[in-house]
Order: C-alpha cells, then sequence, then structure tokens
C-alpha cells in the first residue's frame, strides 16, 4: 500500500468509525481491506485506536465505543482464531482483526442484503426494457438577502429583484446584476444548484460564474471595499473581471472561499484571471486548476500554492497537503461547463459521483466496487443509458429500479 492509498484508507476508516461514510466510500474501504498488507493495516490501526484513546476520547466516549463495538463483533466472526493465539493481549494484532471482521461483515451484508432484494435472475433483468433517466438541464435557486426565495428554472427575462442599489435581471437563463454605486450596507445573495440542475450568473463586477450540479455560491449584490470575497460548495468555473479599489488605481483582488460541511476548507486568491474549483464533500481532495492568469491555493492554516496555466493544485482532505501538478489535461476538467462528460483514465468511483449529480439519481453496488478505470467523451444531454453503455463495454452489469443504478457483482 502507497502512502497515498494509506492516507486514503484512514481516511475512510475514519469516516466509517463516526458514521458518516456513504455507501460508495464504504465500497472502497472494503476494496483497499481486501487488498491491504498486515503491516499497513496494523499501523494505521494503533494509530487510530492511540487517537481514540487521547485527550477527549475517554473510556465512554464516541470512537472508544466504537472500537469495543467493532472487538465484540471480531470474536464473534473470528471464533476460535483469537482463541488460538497465545495470552489475552488486545494489542494492534486484535485492533486489526476487530475492524477487518466488522468491515468484511458489512460486505457480506451488503453481498446478501442485494440477493435476497432481486427477486429475478440478472439474465431475465439484463432483457428486461430499462428504465431511462433525462439529463440535467439549466436550472438554480436564487435567495435573496431578505431570505425570499426565487426559482430560476422558470423564471421569465426581465427584472426579477432589486438589492439596494443593485438590478437583478434575467436573460435567457442567465442572471446578471448591474450596480450603479455601493450600498452602505451589504446585501448577500445566494444561488443553490440541485442534484440535474447547472446555472450560469454574472457578478456586479462583470465576473461570470458556471456552477455544476449539487452547488453554491454566496456573494455580495454589490462588491465594497479592497476585496472581492465569494464562497462556494461544490463546483465552479471563475472568470474573474479586473476590478480596482474606488478611487485609487490599486487592483481588488478576488477571493473565492472554499466551503465544505465540516466548515471552511481554503481559499484561492485571484486579480484577474480564469480558474476551476472542485470542492464537493464527496471527492478526496480540494482541486483548482487554472486556465489563465495567475491564482493560489490557501490552506486553512494559510500555507498556500501559486499556479501557473496548466497547473492543477490539489488540497488533501486527509493531511492538508497542497500537491501541483503540471500540463493537466484542462479540457476534460473544464468539460462539464462545456456541455460534456470526459473521462481521462477515470476510476469507477469518480465517474459514478458524476453520474449521480447530473442525472439526480443514486447509484449502489452489490458488493465491492472493482478497480477499473474509464476514458471518453460523451455529451451531457444524452440520458443516462448512453454513459451506461460505456460501462458494459467494460463487462460491467447493472440493475434499475425506480431512481436508483444498482451495479451488480
Amino acid at each position: 500500500m502507497n502512502n497515498a492509498e494509506k492516507k486514503e484508507w484512514e481516511y475512510l476508516l475514519k469516516k466509517y468509525i463516526s458514521g458518516s461514510i456513504s455507501k460508495n466510500e464504504l465500497s472502497k474501504l472494503l476494496r483497499l481491506t481486501e487488498e491491504n498488507d498486515d503491516e499497513s493495516f496494523n499501523d494505521t490501526m494503533l494509530s487510530l485506536w492511540n487517537e481514540a484513546g487521547s485527550a477527549g476520547n475517554s473510556p465512554g466516549s464516541a470512537d472508544m465505543e466504537k472500537f469495543h463495538s467493532m472487538m465484540k463483533e471480531a470474536d464473534i466472526y473470528f471464533g476460535k482464531k483469537n482463541e488460538q493465539r497465545k495470552g489475552g493481549s488486545r494489542g494492534p494484532w486484535y485492533i486489526a482483526a476487530a475492524i477487518a471482521g466488522i468491515i468484511l461483515s458489512a460486505s457480506l451484508f451488503f453481498h446478501y442484503a442485494a440477493k435476497e432484494k432481486t427477486p429475478h435472475s440478472d439474465i431475465a433483468a439484463k432483457n428486461e426494457a430499462p428504465l431511462d433517466f433525462s439529463p440535467g438541464k439549466s436550472g438554480a435557486v436564487l435567495k435573496l438577502s431578505d431570505g425570499e426565495e426565487i426559482l430560476l428554472d422558470s423564471a421569465e427575462n426581465g427584472l426579477l429583484a432589486v438589492q439596494g442599489k443593485t438590478k437583478i435581471t434575467n436573460t435567457n437563463g442567465q442572471i446578471q446584476y448591474r450596480s450603479t454605486n455601493a450600498d452602505a450596507e451589504t446585501l448577500y445573495n445566494t444561488i443553490s444548484t440541485p442534484r440535474g440542475r447547472q446555472y450560469r450568473l454574472e457578478l456586479s463586477d462583470g465576473t461570470k460564474v458556471w456552477l455544476n450540479a449539487a452547488s453554491s455560491i454566496r456573494y455580495p449584490a454589490a462588491f465594497s471595499g479592497e476585496e472581492r470575497r465569494v464562497s462556494i460548495t461544490g463546483e465552479a468555473y471563475f472568470e474573474v473581471s479586473p476590478s480596482f479599489t474606488p478611487n485609487s488605481n490599486t487592483r481588488r483582488p478576488f477571493i473565492v472561499q472554499i466551503e465544505s460541511s465540516a466548515g471552511k476548507k481554503g481559499e484561492v486568491e485571484v486579480l484577474g484571471t480564469h480558474f476551476n474549483i472542485n470542492a464537493y464533500d464527496d471527492e478526496p481532495e480540494i482541486s483548482a486548476t487554472l486556465t489563465e492568469g495567475s491564482i493560489k491555493l490557501i490552506d486553512y492554516r494559510q500555507r498556500w500554492k501559486k499556479l501557473q496555466p496548466g497547473q492543477q493544485a490539489k488540497l488533501s482532505k486527509y493531511d492538508g497537503d497542497i500537491q501541483v501538478e503540471d500540463n493537466v489535461d484542462t479540457d476534460a476538467i473544464l468539460a462539464w461547463k462545456n456541455g460534456f462528460f470526459s473521462f481521462n483514465n477515470t476510476d469507477m468511483d469518480a465517474l459514478l459521483r458524476q453520474i449521480e449529480r447530473w442525472y439526480d439519481i443514486d447509484i449502489e453496488y452489490s458488493g465491492v466496487l472493482p478497480d477499473r478505470k474509464f476514458g471518453g467523451k460523451i455529451s451531457r444531454e444524452n440520458n443516462v443509458s448512453e454513459i451506461l453503455k460505456i460501462m458494459e463495454e467494460s463487462n460491467m452489469r447493472f440493475r434499475i429500479e425506480n431512481k436508483k443504478i444498482i451495479i451488480l457483482p
């Protein structure tokens, strides 16, 4: 197990222990556990055990209780194997066995539960005419400073609202902010896209923003002061317009604060540039990709990396490290903005997350998710069945139930 895999495995294991792991992440954890060697496994488990028993995690804490329940299940799962070991010490091996036992038990549960819920054979299911799902479209919800919400999917062209001295207008599915003067009070608006929607807007300084599905941006109706600051969740592409401080020739930086369910994760600082940020909660890292100009990716500890066009910075959610990659495939990264899915040696888990967001569906695995890579480019205007054909070419099988796709082993 290399260092990156170990960090990911530890991250997923912590999410499992805290009860916040998703089904997709659980499937990846099962696969990594099966491929894991004993030494790496025990080292990581001992580290987690020490962490759970450190200050703030007393014997009655949730983490410690979780470990004890794992140990009890390991006793049942391993049975005589534990009895055959000399001594009664519950050291690193025992902890490793406990976690392995409960994880493998989870694997068996999903395997047999899937079979119990499937009355038809795989062959019969494959021969049935499958359901299909339409692609996403333009749409979002605009929340004004007073809490009023406007559904943008069906908004008519023309004036939508007035915020202080700023007018908000809709033109063919894109809203624009036009301000005459800065307001005495800063009024914040938020645009949110659910799964199956994306949206484009123009801020009061002329900056253009594209929001991907399941994303949001919070921003002032009119910028004032020495900096321009917005915050996002999910994924967004920016074309930042240069701006100067009123009554001076000083450029005002544009700062994108990156938010998550756990709070602020970092920020990107720019002066005038084009870049993409991917900060979905279910992605293992936050990535910033630069296509024009220059930006800095800053973590929550104020450590930063400066990017040049064609570079991508990745902020790890495991340990906070920032890694920079040169000559990335920017066309593939920005494909969503241009109406395409582009897969370039993309692992299955990442591919399925994109499908879930755009088609507003849920995907489950019956068993352990295979370690496979995909390549290709396809329009986001296609129904989901066209994406599934790519998976079928890799000998993947699936079943569709209501708004759920189940990947079969």
